[in-house]
């Protein structure tokens, strides 16, 4: 699957599930390459839930930069995703 049609899957999960049928608060996400793509998808048409619900996201060898270039992000906006998430990278 290209990285289109797995944001659209998410942000598809995210509507119909997440927002309509979970009735946890607080929400871990892990993301692990492309998947960091379609949390910055997700990020990005649902930035408030996400910053309200979300309380650890972690990536494993994602691209996740897109979340960070997106208009209208406040310091704040940063300050809590940096609080809340970490990368683990490999290195070679």
């Amino acid at each position: 699957a290209n990285c289109e049609t797995m944001a659209t899957h998410c942000l598809h999960v995210w509507a119909s599930f997440i927002k309509e049928q979970c009735a946890a608060r607080d929400l871990a996400i892990i993301a692990h390459s492309a998947g960091g793509r379609c949390i910055a998808e997700i990020f990005a048409k649902h930035r408030v839930e996400f910053l309200q619900r979300v309380k650890c996201l972690i990536f494993t060898d994602a691209y996740y930069h897109a979340m960070f270039t997106q208009a209208g992000l406040t310091r704040q906006h940063l300050a809590t995703l940096k609080s809340i998430g970490i990368h683990f990278k490999t290195f070679k």
